[in-house]
């Protein structure tokens, strides 16, 4: 429905462009194919404008996210004695992260640190279900 309502519109515009032109003495059949494929590349280019225009705005915002993704925020504590202020500092993680407290107005340096672990499994079953602790071996069954 919307391909034949597409057609139509696009032979009434032809029709019209040629029918002005044939009053002015020029073939209409001509006009017509003419006018219908220039209709089509005009639209063909607009379209293919609004598209990469598209593209390129999505692409510029997927850059900004990916630059807040990286930015994040830590809640410190000032460590001079005297002060103990808290405060959200951001924190960027591929730099070095230093910041003024605003109680005391002193400078501040935040080091962030990694610890490993090793992932484990959890036992499913007992395993000193069938042990006996007294003799030191399992129950016989």
């Amino acid at each position: 429905m919307t391909i034949f309502k597409s057609i139509l519109i696009l032979s009434t515009v032809s029709a019209f462009i040629a029918g002005c032109l044939f009053l002015l003495n020029v073939s209409f059949l001509p006009v017509f194919g003419l006018s219908f494929i220039a209709q089509i590349l005009i639209w063909n280019l607009f379209n293919n404008w609004k598209t990469q225009r598209a593209e390129i705005e999505f692409e510029l915002i997927q850059n900004e996210r990916i630059k807040e993704f990286s930015k994040q925020g830590l809640n410190c504590i000032c460590p001079d004695e005297n002060c103990n202020h808290k405060v959200l500092v951001p924190i960027v993680l591929n730099e070095e992260n230093t910041y003024k407290c605003p109680e005391c107005n002193k400078s501040i340096k935040v080091y962030i640190g990694a610890k490993t672990f090793l992932a484990t499994t959890p036992v499913e079953e007992d395993p000193f279900k069938n042990f006996n602790f007294v003799e030191g071996k399992d129950y016989d069954n």
